[in-house]
Order: C-alpha cells, then sequence, then structure tokens
C-alpha cells in the first residue's frame, strides 16, 4: 500500500459501494495562502499526504466536520472518478415511466382496498416513479373504510448505511375504537403481505399516530420482539414492558388514541 493519504468527505452517503470498492465523496485541496481549504470533485487535484498521522492532526486541528472525513488512499478514488467522466458523469438514473408496474390510475369500479395497500406499498419502494397526474387518483391509506388501525406506510434510512432504508407501517388508534380483533386481522395482514424491515436485534416497530402528533418527541411505537412478546416504546423510555399484544392494545386505545 501506498503512501499517498487523500481526505474524502462524505454526507449521508456510503463509504462503500455493493461492490466493496471506495464510494466517491468530495475531495479536501488547501489553500495554505489564503488559510482556507476546498472542497472539490476531482481527487487527482486533492491535497496528498505522505504520513497518515500528519494527515490525521490536520484533520482534527483544521475541519469543523472531522466526524465526516476520512484518510483514503488516493488511487481507488481517481480510477472511480476516471470510470465517472467516461461514463458521462451520470447524476441519477430514472425508470421510464412505460416500465413501471404502477404506473395506472386508480379506478373506485375496479381497485379494491387491497390494491390501494399494494399500489402504495410499490409507490413507497419506488416513490420518484410516476407522474403526479397518476399519483393524486390514489386514495391515502388512512381513508379506506375497511381498515380502521392502519395509517399509513412509512420509511426512513438507516442512519450509519444511508442506502439501506426501513420500510414499516404507521397505526393509529381511534378514539372509542376497542375492538382488538379487528385490530389484530389488519395487522396481521401487514406483517404477512408485506416485507416489512426489522431491526438489527430483530424487533419489528410500529410507529403510532397519536392525539400528541410527536409533539416535543412525545411519540410511542409498538414494538413487536423475536419471542413474540410485545411492548410500547416511547422517544425517551419504555411505556409498557414486553408482555401480550392485548395488553399493549389496551394502552394504546386508552393513552395514545387519535381523536
Amino acid at each position: 500500500m501506498s503512501n499517498n493519504w487523500i481526505i474524502v468527505s462524505r454526507f449521508l452517503q456510503d463509504e462503500a459501494n455493493e461492490d466493496g470498492t471506495p464510494s466517491m465523496g468530495y475531495y479536501t485541496r488547501i489553500d495554505k495562502d489564503n488559510g482556507v481549504y476546498h472542497e472539490i470533485y476531482d481527487p487527482r487535484q486533492a491535497t496528498v499526504f505522505h504520513n497518515k498521522a500528519r494527515a490525521e492532526q490536520w484533520i482534527k486541528d483544521n475541519c469543523i466536520y472531522a466526524k465526516n472525513m476520512k484518510l483514503e488512499q488516493r488511487e481507488p478514488h481517481i480510477k472511480l472518478f476516471e470510470q465517472f467522466l467516461e461514463g458521462g458523469m451520470i447524476r441519477r438514473t430514472f425508470d421510464m415511466a412505460t416500465t413501471i408496474p404502477h404506473n395506472y390510475e386508480y379506478d373506485p369500479e375496479k381497485h379494491t382496498w387491497m390494491d390501494v395497500l399494494e399500489w402504495t406499498w410499490m409507490n413507497l419502494l419506488n416513490p420518484d416513479a410516476i407522474p403526479f397526474e397518476v399519483y393524486k387518483t390514489w386514495p391515502k391509506i388512512y381513508s379506506l373504510d375497511e381498515l380502521t388501525f392502519i395509517w399509513d406506510f412509512t420509511s426512513s434510512h438507516d442512519i450509519r448505511v444511508y442506502s439501506k432504508k426501513y420500510y414499516n407501517v404507521e397505526l393509529v388508534f381511534p378514539k372509542g375504537e376497542t375492538n382488538y380483533k379487528q385490530f389484530k386481522l389488519e395487522l396481521d395482514y401487514m406483517m404477512v403481505n408485506f416485507d416489512l424491515t426489522p431491526n438489527d436485534d430483530g424487533t419489528l416497530p410500529f410507529k403510532v399516530f397519536d392525539r400528541f402528533l410527536c409533539e416535543g418527541g412525545n411519540s410511542v411505537t409498538l414494538v413487536k420482539h423475536p419471542d413474540g412478546k410485545w411492548s410500547v416504546e416511547g422517544r425517551y423510555c419504555l411505556k409498557l414492558a414486553p408482555t401480550t399484544l392485548k395488553k399493549c392494545f389496551d394502552y394504546l386505545v386508552r393513552e395514545r388514541y387519535y381523536g
């Protein structure tokens, strides 16, 4: 390994591609004369360090975004950048509308509530694929008369690996609604028919849309545990220790209703 180190900055980017090669980032070029450093696109023009320890100290002393900076070998990034240039410097890639499976309008005479769920799920996985004119024809999940406790699908990024996303379901407990049998039917349907994303520890979270509207971080999540138990967790503390789903349901309809 050579001693040609450059500083690579990444913000909400993965450090490596799927094939294990480093991902492109932004590169640092030091301008001592003007007392600044530049964030540039071209690694060929980045400042090269030949001593890693000194480079790490320079980052610590001079960079306010040091936590996003990493020392990496120069050569792989030059190769990546040259491939980027040869490929036309692709910014983003979109599916053609004619190849998108959910690019069709909602028809109330044809589509059922199950079709609405399936279409919404497909759109969650590929949200930029269809025209707005198509999107606006589809009803929201929370407006479906057939569902009482399902509010919507949710998606979020992993803060450690930005390309990894979590897909889950958000629940709602309408004020005065205590039909546990219906709740379990709806919850089971979502878990069986959609590939919801568990946490690294195997738990499966379901956010709750309640009367507090997450005010001041006052939100709760229903959590399924690998051993079959369920709990209710707040943003900062445990609300209900692992127990049965029925006890969690009773707590949520009493304390976390909406309406």
